[in-house]
């Protein structure tokens, strides 16, 4: 939602009914988790 239709923590908090840092959360344990799977990948090539 951040990036495909460009929205803020915030918005998405709204849409989702959550908190903004419960959004900033999970984003952020998204992005770790394709950062090691990215890794991973990597290593296997």
């Amino acid at each position: 939602m951040v990036y495909a239709e460009k929205l803020t923590y915030r918005e998405i908090a709204k849409v989702l009914d959550i908190s903004e840092s419960a959004v900033c959360l999970r984003h952020k344990a998204v992005i770790q988790k394709l950062r090691g799977q990215a890794v991973v990948r990597r290593l296997a090539a």
